[in-house]
């Protein structure tokens, strides 16, 4: 797999994988239909959107581990958002990265010298490796948080705290 990736990334020189959690496919189809979301018309008409099958139990905790690993919930480890207290019966803390048995797809990526972004996908936060550029889910923003740069003010200081940040993310941009 990974030796497709480097090919593809040889020939395109950006991948982008763009989820939308729990809006089924049909609806976007709905929309593309009715003239809204020119973008994912183009992206249909090129083939470059698809439908995805997801996993048992069909939640967000165990489909998008599923998605980033490679690995079924069996594997991975993740069969709910986190340990569940039997007495309460409610989720005592939410899973982190170092719930999950397996390697990300960026972690392989990374460590074979191909940069990645990682923005806001679920239960990928706190980081265990930093991807190149990146900011956490909404669960724990950690390393690079976007939402700073809104702000003119706050500029000056993540570039101040984070002094690699924007040679890092301009040479992505390159």
């Amino acid at each position: 797999q990974l030796l497709e990736i480097q090919k593809m990334m040889q020939k395109n020189k950006r991948v982008i994988v763009l989820g939308l959690d729990g809006v089924p496919y049909e609806r976007v189809r709905e929309f593309v239909d009715a003239g809204a979301l020119p973008t994912f018309k183009k992206l249909l008409d090129q083939k470059q959107f698809h439908s995805l099958r997801t996993e048992v139990p069909p939640i967000t905790a165990v489909g998008w581990p599923t998605i980033y690993t490679g690995k079924n919930p069996g594997k991975h480890g993740l069969y709910d958002f986190g340990p569940i207290d039997k007495n309460e019966m409610r989720v005592v803390r939410f899973h982190n990265p170092t719930d999950l048995n397996a390697e990300f797809v960026w972690e392989i990526l990374e460590r074979n010298g191909i940069k990645t972004g990682v923005v806001g996908v679920p239960m990928t936060s706190p980081f265990r490796k930093k991807p190149t550029f990146g900011e956490g889910d909404h669960l724990r923003p950690d390393w690079v948080n976007f939402d700073e740069w809104k702000n003119k003010d706050n500029y000056a200081r993540v570039i101040h705290s984070h002094p690699s940040f924007e040679k890092r993310i301009q040479s992505m941009m390159d």
